[in-house]
């Protein structure tokens, strides 16, 4: 009953050398031990009279100076598999797990050492380990090489994601500096259109002040009796056009022309004689602003 609970543990079984077949066989010598071992399973009817299900076998390499040419000397130890599984059994009933199967060779351990074989498939269970080692290796690799792609994808993701919204950020800070360049070149705009404003506003300020300082000085040089009745002003020159009751008052009016500091010159142009008067046309010439000051 306590059988059950007992820890299997893991031993060598050891046959007997009068259970198994041995025999010395050659075989090339290019030949790997994957190859000899193809070899003899091919041809183990040669060695043996059981088929290859019947039997396990294994084959230790001698010597390589052989008698034959180009082949070295391999010791081939056959047993039954009905044997082997009869020892096999017998062990286990001890609950002990058998690692290997060896045949003893006592008359070989001074001559060829290693002086033991191991009739089960080790070597085919040695592939199978290695492959499935190799599977493992590959699958981790595969494994670590998704990981490492899926963890690039992510961050390339990321990265993709930041850089949009950096873009984003950078598009509405374009759009923003848009917005106040347009409003700073409409504020300019209105700004120039003011500065034109107060500039022609000035310039009418100007031609008012000289308006007001040359009616002041004709109302002053006008002789009493005359009057003007119209004023035309064209860049630099005065048409005046009016009535004087006499030629004298005329003649006055033309010298304090000439006399004052704002006029040139000044030539009649025209003069209407009437009963009571003269209508008069008189072109006068103003002198420059420079000069004026």
């Amino acid at each position: 009953m306590f059988q059950f609970f007992k820890k299997k543990v893991a031993k060598n079984l050891v046959i007997p050398a009068s259970e198994v077949m041995i025999k010395t066989i050659a075989l090339p010598m290019d030949l790997s031990s994957l190859e000899m071992e193809s070899h003899i399973a091919l041809n183990i009817r040669e060695y043996t009279l059981y088929s290859l299900a019947d039997i396990c076998f294994d084959f230790v390499v001698l010597s390589r100076d052989s008698a034959e040419p180009g082949c070295v000397d391999v010791l081939l130890v056959v047993a039954r598999a009905e044997v082997v599984e009869k020892y096999i059994m017998a062990a286990t009933a001890d609950n002990i797990q058998v690692q290997r199967v060896i045949v003893t060779l006592p008359e070989l351990q001074h001559q060829y050492p290693p002086y033991c074989v191991n009739v089960l498939p080790w070597r085919q269970t040695l592939r199978k380990e290695k492959k499935r080692r190799y599977g493992q290796v590959l699958l981790c690799c595969v494994g670590g090489t998704l990981l490492f792609l899926w963890s690039l994808h992510e961050m390339l993701t990321q990265e993709r994601h930041a850089q949009l919204q950096k873009n984003a950020q950078i598009k509405q800070h374009i759009q923003m500096l848009d917005q106040h360049i347009v409003q700073r070149q409409q504020l300019q705009t209105h700004t120039q259109e003011v500065i034109d404003n107060i500039q022609y506003l000035a310039q009418l300020k100007e031609k008012q002040t000289q308006w007001m300082h040359l009616f002041n000085v004709l109302k002053k040089m006008l002789p009493t009796g005359m009057y003007l009745t119209a004023v035309e002003k064209q860049d630099d020159r005065l048409h005046l056009q009016g009535w004087t009751p006499s030629d004298k008052q005329l003649a006055k009016l033309i010298q304090y022309i000439q006399e004052s500091p704002i006029f040139t010159q000044s030539m009649l142009n025209t003069l209407h004689t009437q009963q009571a008067g003269h209508d008069f046309r008189l072109l006068v010439q103003q002198q420059e602003k420079e000069t004026q000051e």
